[in-house]
């Protein structure tokens, strides 16, 4: 009886993208660009979560101060792989997309198209995002 293959899927944490993005770390940098290059040339899946991005995109424009049109950039790049799952791509692909031409945080342009996508009401006192809700939705 023949044993049905499975793909293997990794649920990758911000420190193995930011290695794998910074190659910075000579033990985890190589570790990361093992798991990624099993990720590109494999039937191997990588599924990263909404937090992970945030946090990734926050480390690397906050902490290491990469400016976030080049942030942007990478992970735009990264996210655009058809191994690489996320859980409404399309929607963290915009927001991306936007961040590019607005300076504006991550998680408020994240709540701004997370209501339009589920037809929700934002619910903010930032008269600036406010705004831009009734423009976008």
């Amino acid at each position: 009886m023949a044993s049905k293959q499975t793909n293997k899927t990794y649920l990758l944490d911000t420190n193995v993208i930011l290695r794998f993005l910074l190659n910075d770390h000579e033990e985890y940098s190589k570790q990361a660009k093992q798991i990624f290059k099993q990720i590109f040339e494999t039937n191997t899946f990588g599924r990263i979560n909404h937090v992970t991005i945030a946090e990734t995109y926050f480390v690397l424009t906050r902490v290491y101060k990469i400016p976030r049109q080049e942030v942007i950039e990478k992970l735009i790049l990264l996210f655009k792989l058809d191994n690489i799952k996320i859980y409404n791509k399309h929607l963290i692909l915009k927001i991306l997309t936007y961040l590019q031409q607005h300076s504006i945080s991550f998680v408020d342009i994240y709540n701004l198209f997370y209501a339009v996508s589920q037809k929700a009401e934002l619910a903010t006192f930032d008269r600036r995002l406010k705004r831009l809700y009734k423009q976008v939705g």
